[in-house]
């Protein structure tokens, strides 16, 4: 190990009592030899969330703000940079804590000159007497966000943060050039994501790459615990497991691309025949009488669906309404929720599909009905709420295989997941239209789930978009329903 790497971990250990976990250090060493070379290389750090990559490189710059303005001879720019402002404002807050304290214990000033730039400054003596403070270290905080414009400036090193959510050209085309006039270094660090990106491509070809997925991160804080005896090294695991379990196992995309290190680039089916299998039952053991009855409101050539499942994720049943108008619809609807009541069942909400040419009209019509005494809630197909109920049913599905399995052991208290009535009397549509389900990520970020069917004549998704609707919690009804949503 080189001295700087030597003169790092007890600068650490001496003024903050930290030690870095064998992950962290790597990516540090090559800040450090990228920056005693001065070489101009770029490093990539793809890292579980959670797991404290942040703090890795800004216990680096802690460290480097003593005296890399020494050895380069020249006062030190850095930059950090994040799609949002709450995220790179993580990152620059843990500096900020950082920097007055190395500031001390070196005989330097501390300067935070607004909530975007930090300075360091050395004491400027002549002739014996301190004359002023010259600044040798500046970092800024930047966002790369949608609309923004970074301003140019000189930077020695460049951090950009959830780098698999970045604009590229804005990356290329802004943060770059800053780091030409003196040959910094561009230093990328992030999850896995679910589009190709300048990211992804330097994961692939491992260009000064270190890795730190589920198992390396639980590995490393496994000798970090039989070197300290401090059970805090052992946190991460359980708070992962859990993550695990909550999601409904291993092959959540979700799990796969924040802990696993995953890439999911691909447009792919959104489920299998062999997952919908074992969450088909014969019987359904109901676990809770609570029921939400979800309408996919007719558009075009596609039928009016309702689907009836519990609040655990258990779907009773289906109809479907063919050939009537809107007017004919909602009796209809109250009936189908009328019998459920007759069965015994408490319908806490009737949900309806308010999107597109129905609007809000459809679901004010069915609450002004004099046959509807439920609560009437609209729910908009809009990017984010799509995201959110798709993500949500497919990990009820894998709860469901998990459970199937034996993976996933049931507690005293219900659990949540996704099982059908093999029953129904429209099982082999509502089969049919799930598997022919198609699953990818859009927005301008590449992170938003849509799942949908596929783009040739009569394909329908009328019976998933109304099942997934109907197994639905959103997070601000989860307390009053008493349950953890996925």
């Amino acid at each position: 190990m080189s001295r700087e790497k030597i003169a790092r971990d007890r600068f650490l250990e001496h003024l903050f009592s930290i030690m870095m976990y064998g992950y962290q250090k790597e990516f540090s060493d090559i800040v450090i030899s990228n920056t005693i070379n001065r070489n101009a290389e770029e490093g990539n750090q793809e890292i579980a969330r959670q797991a404290g990559k942040s703090l890795g490189f800004v216990l680096t710059e802690a460290f480097l703000s003593t005296h890399n303005d020494i050895l380069y001879g020249e006062p030190i720019h850095v930059g950090f940079f994040a799609p949002r402002q709450e995220q790179v404002k993580t990152s620059f807050d843990k500096l900020k804590d950082m920097l007055p304290i190395a500031a001390e214990a070196f005989n330097m000033k501390f300067m935070e000159k607004n909530q975007g730039t930090l300075t360091m400054a050395r004491p400027h003596f002549v002739g014996g007497r301190l004359i002023n403070y010259k600044k040798v270290y500046t970092a800024y905080a930047m966002t790369l966000g949608e609309g923004t414009h970074v301003e140019s400036k000189t930077m020695h090193r460049a951090y950009v943060d959830e780098a698999q959510d970045v604009d590229d050209f804005k990356v290329n085309k802004e943060v770059v050039p800053m780091l030409s006039a003196v040959g910094g270094n561009l230093y990328r660090i992030g999850v896995a994501g679910y589009r190709k990106c300048d990211f992804k491509r330097a994961v692939d070809e491992e260009r000064n790459l270190v890795i730190a997925d589920k198992d390396k991160v639980i590995e490393d804080r496994e000798v970090m615990y039989k070197k300290t005896g401090d059970k805090k090294h052992l946190l991460w695991k359980q708070f992962v497991d859990k993550e695990v379990h909550k999601a409904g196992g291993e092959g959540v995309d979700y799990i796969r691309t924040q802990y696993l290190l995953q890439w999911i680039t691909e447009k792919g089916n959104m489920t299998t025949k062999n997952k919908l299998d074992k969450c088909k039952q014969k019987f359904l053991c109901v676990g809770d009488n609570r029921v939400v009855l979800a309408a996919d409101m007719a558009k075009k050539s596609d039928s009016t669906v309702l689907t009836a499942s519990t609040v655990l994720g258990q779907r009773l049943r289906s109809w479907e309404l063919i050939g009537q108008d809107y007017n004919d619809q909602y009796p209809a609807i109250c009936e189908a929720a009328e019998w459920l009541e007759k069965k015994g069942y408490s319908v806490t909400r009737i949900r309806m599909d308010c999107t597109g040419g129905t609007g809000d009209a459809a679901g004010e019509a069915l609450k002004a009905h004099p046959e509807c005494k439920w609560n009437v809630e609209f729910f908009y197909f809009a990017p984010q709420n799509k995201h959110n109920l798709y993500q949500q049913f497919i990990g009820l599905i894998e709860v469901g295989c998990g459970i199937a399995d034996g993976k996933i052991e049931e507690d005293t208290t219900p659990q949540r997941r996704f099982e059908y009535w093999a029953g129904d009397p429209n099982v082999e549509r509502f089969e049919q239209q799930m598997l022919d389900m198609e699953k990818e990520y859009k927005g301008t970020e590449g992170n938003l789930l849509s799942c949908h069917h596929p783009d040739h004549a009569g394909a329908k998704d009328d019976h998933p978009d109304s099942t997934a609707m109907s197994v639905y919690i959103p997070a601000d009804q989860e307390a009053p329903l008493g349950f953890e949503v996925l």
